[in-house]
């Protein structure tokens, strides 16, 4: 079983278009680790983009939303999760702006995953802009 994401309103052109493929070439390019949701194809249809990803069980903000007080070991076995899901992306020159208790996921099998990968910019490509950048002036 799969998770299917399918964008909420069509492209809106092809910069917009370019901009949603850029999210899925960033998950193509990164290795699979375990605590990173799986990401296995992406393909459009009558101008959507689905992505088929790892199917998890919930989110930590519903986790949350649910249970007000969570037991300390399952906080540390979450942070310890997140963090090596973090350094993996840091050890792919890969830097996600938008860690949030949404988008950090539950597997089926009580892993916890980090998600939508979005938000995530390739520091290499920063730093070429940048140096391109001050050659220019």
């Amino acid at each position: 079983m799969y998770a299917v994401k399918r964008s909420r309103v069509p492209f809106r052109g092809t910069t917009d278009r370019k901009e949603k493929l850029e999210e899925v070439r960033k998950m193509e390019s990164l290795p699979h680790h375990p605590n990173c949701v799986r990401f296995y194809k992406a393909w459009e249809e009558n101008q959507f983009l689905y992505i088929q990803l790892e199917l998890c069980q919930t989110s930590l903000s519903e986790i949350a939303e649910q249970q007000h007080e969570l037991p300390e070991s399952l906080i540390w076995d979450y942070m310890i999760d997140l963090l090596l899901a973090i350094q993996h992306l840091h050890d792919n020159d890969l830097i996600h702006l938008d860690v949030k208790p949404e988008n950090i996921l539950l597997s089926m099998d009580g892993v916890c995953k980090l998600g939508d990968f979005g938000l995530v910019v390739n520091m290499r490509e920063v730093i070429f802009s940048i140096f391109h950048f001050i050659i220019e002036l």
